[in-house]
């Protein structure tokens, strides 16, 4: 996966990332690479929010063609449902 300059430097960074960019500017396949690189790094919970539910279907997609399957710990999901998730994980 071809990443440019500040692309890599967003999938490297060591703490939590917002990403924002412009239509086509490449933000699935820096996200994509992020959870890879976490993946690879042995993190084994991660939540993905985006905006809308298309994104987020078309990132869980990318990632089934990377992985095989989703990772159990891996959320990908809109506002809405990361909220419900994030709240249902708040007692433990």
């Amino acid at each position: 996966m071809q990443l440019n300059i500040v692309q890599s430097n967003v999938v490297f960074h060591q703490f939590n990332v917002l990403v924002t960019a412009t239509a086509g500017a490449g933000k699935t396949r820096v996200l994509i690479a992020k959870v890879m690189q976490l993946l690879n790094e042995g993190v084994s919970q991660i939540t993905l929010i985006t905006f809308t539910k298309a994104s987020a279907t078309e990132i869980q997609e990318r990632l089934i063609e990377c992985l095989g399957v989703l990772p159990e710990g891996l959320v990908v999901g809109t506002f809405p449902v990361s909220y419900t998730h994030l709240r249902a994980h708040e007692t433990r």
